[in-house]
């Protein structure tokens, strides 16, 4: 039975804006699916009022960013 887990994407003053809604057989698979949804924000993945992670954005370093270039 698929549980209903929410991810909330945070900005850096601490606010919610913007929320996805995830369907996962458990928690570890939940976290997964939300560990490859973060790109720029802090996301949080709860599970009713249940607190289940925080995923931080990857921070590029400048060495690697100029490399890129």
């Amino acid at each position: 039975m698929k549980h209903h887990y929410r991810a909330y994407a945070i900005d850096r003053d601490g606010y919610v804006i913007g929320r996805v809604k995830i369907a996962s057989d458990d928690d570890a698979s939940a976290k997964s699916r939300v560990e490859q949804l973060v790109a720029v924000h802090t996301l949080e993945l709860w599970d009713g009022e249940r607190k289940i992670a925080a995923f931080e954005p990857r921070r590029w370093s400048i060495g690697i960013a100029r490399s890129l270039t």
